[in-house]
């Protein structure tokens, strides 16, 4: 799905996908549905990971020799906005955008429209 992204876009989105991910199992009951979505213009990659607690996510700031508590730290430093929404049904949707014009990365090589990316 992400062929066509700079390496270090595709590493930021990973580091973040796999932190939501994380927080879902440990704090938030598990993760129900991870959904990503890809804009081209501009060029930004936003996830989101539904999980079943209602309590709202907090980043906080980990002691130094702490084993835990950077992640959202993370999230926060590598997207351009972060945040969680809770659901009408029940828990929360927790969500991130890492935008390609926001770091001093490569340009991601876009298709054009109706091209596929080689791959």
């Amino acid at each position: 799905m992400l062929r066509g992204l700079d390496e270090e876009h595709v590493h930021a989105v990973r580091l973040v996908l796999t932190e939501l991910v994380t927080n879902a199992y440990e704090h938030g009951g598990g993760a129900d549905t991870v959904r990503l979505c890809w804009t081209h213009d501009p060029c930004r990659v936003t996830i989101e990971v539904d999980d079943r607690s209602e309590r709202l996510p907090v980043a906080r700031v980990a002691a130094p020799d702490a084993r835990d508590g950077r992640g959202l730290h993370m999230v926060r430093q590598l997207s351009r906005t972060w945040g969680a929404l809770e659901r009408a049904s029940r828990g929360k949707t927790v969500h991130a955008s890492i935008d390609c014009a926001a770091y001093p990365w490569n340009p991601c090589v876009l298709p054009r429209e109706n091209e596929r990316v080689p791959g």
